[in-house]
């Protein structure tokens, strides 16, 4: 099983369709699962001009169509059922269990929480339904996340990013 947190590309690169479907195409040649998480610079650093001055709600929308066309399902030759927070929006939110381990893989963006404002796109400062901490499920992420922390004496140990 391999893990990937994000950063398919670096903040200073375009954000464009044909880069995306490529690093999709790529995963799909891994032969085991893999689960992956968006980065900060697949979305939130898209406003950038260097990065193609994108929405990135819109790119975050895109991401998630691309490598979450399956939600539930890891990526890759062979690959798995997971948990999913698909049923609430948020499709990369994933856990799971293998040999009394818990993992759970969610979207934590970097870019100050995207609370930065959106340079590229006219400087437009935070508000309400362009925070990270609504578009990537802040309250569902944390409380699982806290779920699934190691409790004293349970013999689970808990892997979280």
């Amino acid at each position: 099983m391999t893990f990937h947190l994000g950063d398919i590309k670096n903040g200073s690169s375009r954000c464009d369709d044909p880069y995306f479907q490529l690093i999709r195409s790529d995963f799909d040649k891994f032969v085991n699962p893999l689960i992956y998480t968006p980065g900060d610079n697949e979305w939130t650093d898209c406003h950038r001009v260097n990065n193609g001055s994108y929405n990135p709600l819109e790119r975050l929308a895109f991401d998630r169509k691309v490598f979450f066309n399956q939600p539930g399902m890891t990526l890759g030759q062979n690959p798995i059922k997971v948990n999913s927070q698909a049923w609430l929006g948020f499709p990369e939110n994933v856990n799971l269990r293998r040999q009394g381990v818990d993992f759970a893989v969610v979207n934590v963006v970097g870019s100050n929480d995207d609370l930065q404002p959106w340079t590229g796109i006219g400087n437009t400062p935070p508000r309400a339904g362009r925070s990270s901490r609504r578009s990537c499920g802040w309250p569902t992420r944390s409380t699982w996340c806290t779920r699934l922390s190691p409790r004293r004496g349970s013999g689970t140990t808990g892997l979280w990013r």
